[in-house]
């Protein structure tokens, strides 16, 4: 029984052909095609490969995915609300005394106006004034330190908000990846043992993943 297991384990990873010994032909591109379906559905889809299979682990990465993109999706909205209530609050305090026509630019901008007042500050703001930006980009948070505070409060949230949109995007991808994986690995096994073999999950308080043989 072990040493049948062995043997299946060490034809999946080898290819199909290796669980026959003495038989060296290729597979036909027929069965080639077989090995591949399901983890090209899984690569499209995560789950759909394992939901071709039958097999019960397909809810996993169906949940993970979903739950991905709506986090993705709600952080990249919080990030973008943030990003308008800086950019109004630049406007209707620290811009509002300088002009009458609000003209948006690049991020770094508002970026600069969180910074403190030291007298470096005030110099290196002079020179960004006379060479990148005309008098209607000038600001001041004069009698206004409470507002410039919740500005800065508010630009860290909407980088936060975006880098974390950034690292579910790639839990997105990971579980692509981690579905297609388990498909090829579970399509690989069924053909190196003539189709005798088959991964299955037991989803509940305890999470168990076997492989069935059938001799």
């Amino acid at each position: 029984m072990s040493r049948a297991l062995v043997g299946v384990l060490v034809a999946a990873l080898a290819g199909p052909q290796a669980g026959r010994s003495q038989d060296s032909t290729p597979p036909a591109p027929a069965a080639r095609a077989r090995i591949w379906a399901r983890p090209a559905l899984s690569l499209l889809v995560p789950g759909a490969g394992q939901l071709a299979a039958h097999q019960d682990r397909a809810a996993v990465y169906f949940a993970v995915e979903l739950y991905s993109l709506a986090r993705a999706l709600q952080l990249d909205h919080e990030g973008n609300s943030e990003g308008r209530r800086f950019r109004d609050l630049a406007f209707q305090v620290a811009r509002r005394g300088f002009t009458s026509v609000r003209r948006d630019t690049v991020f770094e901008y508002y970026e600069m106006m969180e910074r403190s007042s030291s007298p470096e500050y005030w110099a290196a703001l002079q020179f960004y004034q006379q060479h990148a930006v005309g008098p209607d980009f000038r600001w001041s948070w004069r009698d206004a330190m409470a507002q410039q505070q919740v500005f800065r409060e508010t630009i860290s949230k909407s980088d936060n908000a975006f880098r974390s949109a950034q690292q579910y995007l790639g839990l997105v991808l990971a579980n692509h990846v981690a579905s297609a994986v388990d498909a090829l690995i579970s399509s690989r096994l069924s053909a190196a043992a003539g189709g005798r073999a088959a991964l299955h999950t037991v989803i509940g308080p305890t999470t168990v993943v076997r492989v069935s043989l059938a001799f």
